[in-house]
C-alpha cells in the first residue's frame, strides 16, 4: 500500500527554446476505498474546476481561508445543466487535493533538497442548515498558492467560456486544461503563440513508462487533437490550422474569441497560479 506517484518531465521554455528539464511528481497517499467514487489516484479534471472556483473566491477577500457555497460552485462550473450534480465527486476531489503533494525538481536531482508542497492544506464540506440541507466548502490554501496569488502570479480566466466547455464538453476535460494553459500565453490582443514541442511535452498522451502513446502526438485520433478541435469548434477560441492539422507548423497559434453569457450570470473571472498549470502531469476525467 505505497503512495501512488504520477510523474512527467518537460523542458522549461526560455525565449521560445527548450531550457533545463523539469520533473513534476504528484503523490497521493490515499488508497482505493472500494467505492465507485474514490479520492485515490491522479488529479482529475474536476479538481481543476474546483481550484478555479476557490481561486475566484480568493479574489473577494484575499485570504487563504476560503468559504464558498457548494451550490454556487456547481452553478459557476455549469453543473446546473447536467442531469446529475457530482456531489460525491466533489467530496472526493476535496479529499484528494488535501492529501496530494507535488514535487518539482531537476531530473536526477537529490530529493534531499526538494521540498514537496500542497495546493490545499485542508478542505471539507460543512452543513450550514436550512432548506435543502445546503453545504459550504471550507478550504485553506497552501502558502505557496496563496503567496503566488497575493504576489500577482496569476492569470485571469473568463468564467463564461470555461463554463461552456464544462457544460457542453465535460467529457473532454483536456480542453479545459489547454484553455487555462493557453490563457497564460494570451497577449493584450487576445492572441497566443506557443511552441508546438512545448504543447507536445506537456499534454501528449503517454504510457506509464513515459513513452508516447502515438508515434505522431498530433494524430487525428489522439486526445490532444480532439481537445484542440473542441476548443476551436466550441467558439471559445480560433486555432490557426484547424480544422485540419497543426502538426506541420512550429507554433500553436490562435486567438481567444468573445463569448456571450447564455444566462444572466454576469461576467466573472477565476484565477489560478500559472506555475500550477505545469504541475498537473496526468489528469484523468472524474
Amino acid at each position: 500500500n505505497k503512495t501512488t506517484v504520477y510523474a512527467r518531465e518537460y523542458s522549461d521554455l526560455i525565449q521560445g527554446q527548450p531550457g533545463q528539464r523539469t520533473r513534476v511528481e504528484v503523490m497521493n497517499p490515499l488508497h482505493p476505498s472500494g467505492r465507485e467514487v474514490s479520492a485515490h489516484g491522479a488529479l482529475r479534471y474536476l479538481d481543476l474546476d474546483v481550484l478555479m472556483a476557490l481561486g475566484l473566491s480568493w479574489t473577494r477577500n484575499q485570504s487563504p481561508d476560503v468559504e464558498i457555497m457548494q451550490r454556487q460552485v456547481f452553478d459557476w462550473m455549469g453543473y446546473d445543466h447536467l442531469t446529475r450534480e457530482p456531489y460525491e465527486e466533489l467530496q472526493a476531489s476535496l479529499d484528494r487535493m488535501s492529501a496530494t503533494t507535488l514535487a518539482v525538481h531537476r531530473p536526477g536531482q537529490s530529493m534531499a533538497g526538494v521540498r514537496p508542497f500542497k495546493v490545499l492544506e485542508s478542505a471539507s464540506l460543512v452543513e450550514v442548515g436550512g432548506r435543502g440541507n445546503p453545504k459550504v466548502i471550507q478550504a485553506r490554501m497552501s502558502d505557496i498558492w496563496a503567496n503566488a496569488l497575493r504576489n500577482g502570479g496569476w492569470q485571469a480566466i473568463d468564467l463564461v467560456p470555461y463554463s461552456r466547455l464544462v457544460r457542453e464538453h465535460r467529457r473532454i476535460g483536456l480542453a479545459r486544461v489547454l484553455y487555462v494553459y493557453l490563457a497564460s500565453w494570451r497577449n493584450e490582443s487576445m492572441r497566443f503563440s506557443v511552441p508546438l514541442w512545448s504543447i507536445r511535452e506537456r499534454f501528449a498522451q503517454a504510457r506509464p513508462s513515459g513513452q508516447l502513446k502515438y508515434n505522431n502526438p498530433f494524430d487525428p485520433n489522439c486526445q490532444l487533437v480532439r481537445a484542440l478541435t473542441t476548443l476551436h469548434r466550441s467558439g471559445v477560441m480560433r486555432i490557426d490550422g484547424l480544422p485540419g492539422s497543426v502538426s506541420h507548423t512550429q507554433h500553436l497559434s490562435g486567438e481567444f474569441l468573445p463569448v456571450t453569457a447564455p444566462y444572466n450570470t454576469g461576467r466573472q473571472q477565476w484565477v489560478i497560479a500559472p506555475g500550477m498549470l505545469g504541475s498537473q502531469p496526468r489528469l484523468i476525467d472524474a
